[in-house]
C-alpha cells in the first residue's frame, strides 16, 4: 500500500495513560493532573508538531492531521502510595475528559494478581491492524516510555512509517535510537505547568548539516568512551549498558541525537570503528570485551580442556584390553607431546623391564 496523495500527514496517536501519567506524577503532581484533565491542550501541540523534537530524521514541515487518537487505561481506581487514598486522577475518574477531547477510550483492566493490565498488548495489536488498513497512515505517535515497544518501531520503520515516542529520563537507548522524533517529558511538563513550551516563541530553523570533521570527532569521542569503559570493566559489557552509559556521559545530542555519528545505530558504529584490542561479539546478545585480557584468560582454559579430553580416552580406548591389562597412565607432558609436536621422553630401561 502506498500513499496516494500529497495532502496533510495522516497521524495516529496511541496513549498509554498510566505510563505517561505516573511518569509525570513523579516530577509534578500538578502537571499530572493537567495531563489527565486537559487532553485538548497537548493534543493540539502534537498536531502542530511543536511538542515534537526530531531525533533520527529531519523535522516535518508539512501540515499534520490526526485521524486516530486512542487512549488506553486501567478502569480500576488507583491508590496513592503515601496514604492509600484513592487517586482521583487515575483513569476511571478522568476518562470522560478524553472522550470530550475526541479520544477513543479503551479500557484495559488488570489481568494478573500484580495488577498488570493489557494496554501495551492492545496498542501493539491496533498498530498492527492499521498497517493493513485501507488508509495509509504516515505517522504513528506512541505516548509511552516503555521500551517494550521497540520491536513495534522496527516493524513500522520497515513499512516506511514515521514514528514518535514519549521519552523521559529512564527511556532506554535502543527505544529512542529507532524513532524519528520524541515528545520529551521536559517539554510536556513545561506545556502543562506554564501553558506554553519554553521555546515556543522562538522560530524554528532547519539545523545545519554537520561537517565530516565534526561527525568524525563525534565518532571518536564515543569510541574512546566505550574503549575506556570496557578496559576498566572486569567482564564483558552488554551492548545496551554501553549505549546507555554513553548517552548519560556524553549527552543525548552527541549520541542518539547525532544518530551515533551518522552510522544509524550504536552497534554499527562499534562494528566500524572499535580499536584492535576491543571486540564486539558476532551473535546476540551482544557484548563488548577486551580481546587482550580474554586471550590471557583463555590460555589456562585451553590446557584444562586438553587434559580433560585426554583422560577419558585412556579409559575408553580398547575396553577389552583394559580388563586384561593394568591401565597405563601417562604424564601430562607425554600426553601433550603429540599436540605440541615434541618427542615424548623415553622411559628408563629398568622401568620398561
Amino acid at each position: 500500500m502506498k500513499r496516494e496523495s500529497s495532502g496533510p500527514i495522516l497521524t495516529t496517536v496511541f496513549v498509554d495513560y498510566d505510563n505517561v501519567y505516573l511518569s509525570l506524577k513523579r516530577k509534578s503532581e500538578e502537571a499530572a493532573k493537567r495531563f489527565s484533565k486537559d487532553a485538548g491542550l497537548w493534543i493540539k501541540e502534537i498536531a502542530t508538531g511543536a511538542l515534537m523534537t526530531a531525533t533520527n530524521s529531519p523535522a516535518l514541515d508539512a501540515e499534520r492531521r490526526i485521524v486516530i487518537n486512542r487512549c488506553y487505561g486501567n478502569p480500576v481506581p488507583r491508590r496513592n502510595q503515601s496514604d492509600n487514598s484513592t487517586d482521583m486522577s487515575s483513569f476511571p475518574f478522568v476518562r470522560h475528559h478524553y472522550l470530550r477531547a475526541g479520544f477513543e477510550v479503551i479500557d484495559c483492566p488488570p489481568l494478573t494478581a500484580q495488577l498488570k493490565n493489557s494496554a501495551d498488548i492492545r496498542m501493539v495489536m491496533d498498530v498492527r491492524d492499521l498497517l493493513t488498513h485501507d488508509t495509509y497512515f504516515d505517522e504513528f505517535v506512541i505516548l509511552s516510555a516503555d521500551a517494550d515497544f521497540t520491536p513495534v518501531l522496527h516493524r513500522l520503520r520497515s513499512h516506511a512509517r514515521r514514528t514518535v515516542i514519549f521519552s523521559n529520563d529512564h527511556t532506554a537507548a535502543p527505544y529512542t535510537a529507532i524513532c524519528d522524533a520524541e515528545i520529551r517529558e521536559a517539554d510536556l511538563l513545561s506545556l502543562l505547568i506554564d501553558g506554553q513550551l519554553t521555546n515556543q516563541s522562538q522560530v524554528r530553523e532547519p539545523q545545519a548539516l554537520p561537517s565530516a570533521a565534526s561527525i568524525e570527532a563525534l565518532r571518536n569521542e564515543i569510541l574512546t568512551e566505550v574503549a575506556n569503559l570496557v578496559r576498566a570493566a572486569d567482564a564483558p559489557v552488554p551492548l545496551e549498558a554501553l549505549a546507555d552509559r554513553c548517552v548519560r556521559v556524553l549527552g543525548h545530542e552527541k549520541t542518539v541525537g547525532a544518530a551515533w555519528g551518522g552510522t544509524g545505530s550504536f552497534r554499527d558504529l562499534l562494528t566500524r570503528g572499535l580499536p584492535e584490542d576491543i571486540r564486539l561479539t558476532a551473535q546476540p546478545p551482544y557484548f563488548v570485551y577486551d580481546a587482550t585480557r580474554a586471550a590471557q584468560a583463555e590460555a589456562p582454559r585451553i590446557e584444562n580442556r586438553v587434559e580433560q579430553r585426554i583422560a577419558p580416552r585412556a579409559d575408553m580406548a580398547r575396553p577389552e584390553m583394559a580388563r586384561s591389562e593394568p591401565m597405563r597412565t601417562e604424564t601430562p607432558a607425554r600426553a601433550l607431546a603429540p599436540l605440541l609436536g615434541a618427542q615424548p621422553t623415553q622411559r628408563p630401561a629398568a622401568a620398561q623391564a
